[in-house]
């Protein structure tokens, strides 16, 4: 686009950058623009049910990102080192909280979701009788499509806006900006933005040992002195499809073959974990340990212990 606003890399022409992903900011697309930040938590019952629900007042459902704040561990990939005001993102299992998910038939999980009113937290049989505290952030931009207005916040009629194309920037709705100094703008740290490989040793269960466990884990060193903000992904070797982390697949028919994809971060590292099993069933492996990962990280400036919009 040869119009509109853009802001080059250092060392990087304004002028000729023909990748977008050279420029820092281009009018063409929109950044995300965050709305609230806050602290919840809950205590889960004998059961290791709870739940924490934050109301806002947008009107619609916005999009969202939910962290935990715990003591990162794992006996198995770290011993008994302990990390303490460690932030995990909630959706699926983590290696990195310590519930032991074959003892629960891998239902312990905390999960979240969103509507036109309200954030929910969700504990399904994690830790009994155990106090969980998560940071949350609410996005000006949508979770789905709405053509309203927010239910109590009016555009500001001040301060430096960009309009996505084909909208008025002095009428357009706060979720149709691409960019306003009113939020605060959600920015990659490029200092961080790192790439590296995780290995797992060849290993196949067999008829003398049925249940073959291993993993690895591999450190980014942040710089920042706080808990960051993060991203991550990871793509095995033998396939072309790239994945989230966390991530995490089971088989419910052997209750224990399962591949969990893990990460926390903490005011020095940010973690990123691979742990498999394989699993004799009838005289048929599951799984074979072994195998190549290469990952992705993008750190973010946004200080996840910090205080709320």
């Amino acid at each position: 686009m040869d119009y509109g606003l853009k802001v080059s890399k250092l060392g990087d022409d304004v002028g000729t950058a023909t990748l977008n992903r050279d420029l820092q900011f281009t009018s063409k697309f929109s950044g995300l623009k965050l709305y609230q930040a806050g602290t919840a938590s809950f205590t889960t019952d004998g059961f290791g049910n709870g739940s924490a629900v934050i109301d806002h007042d947008l009107g619609f459902a916005p999009a969202y990102f939910v962290w935990r704040k715990l003591t990162a561990q794992n006996t198995e990939l770290s011993g008994t080192t302990t990390y303490p005001n460690s932030y995990i993102p909630v959706g699926v299992p983590s290696a990195w909280e310590n519930i032991t998910y074959a003892s629960k038939g891998f239902g312990g999980y905390i999960h979240s979701y969103t509507d036109s009113s309200n954030l929910y937290i969700i504990a399904n049989e994690a830790d009994s009788s155990t106090n969980y505290v998560f940071k949350y952030y609410y996005l000006v931009d949508l979770a789905n499509e709405y053509s309203g207005t927010m239910a109590s916040i009016t555009t500001a009629d001040y301060g430096f806006k960009v309009s996505k194309e084909g909208v008025d920037v002095k009428t357009a709705k706060e979720y149709e900006l691409g960019y306003s100094s009113k939020y605060k703008a959600l920015q990659y740290y490029d200092v961080s933005t790192k790439i590296g490989t995780m290995v797992l040793p060849n290993a196949t269960a067999s008829e003398v040992d049925t249940d073959v466990s291993g993993g690895t884990y591999i450190d980014f060193l942040h710089g920042l002195g706080y808990a960051p903000f993060y991203m991550a992904y990871y793509q095995n070797t033998t396939s072309s499809e790239v994945y989230e982390i966390p991530d995490y697949s089971f088989s419910r028919s052997t209750g224990k073959t399962f591949e969990l994809v893990s990460s926390f971060c903490d005011s020095t590292r940010v973690r990123l974990s691979w742990w498999k099993t394989a699993y004799m069933s009838g005289g048929v492996s599951t799984n074979d340990l072994g195998g190549t990962t290469y990952v992705k990280l993008m750190v973010f400036t946004e200080n996840l212990a910090g205080t709320a919009l």
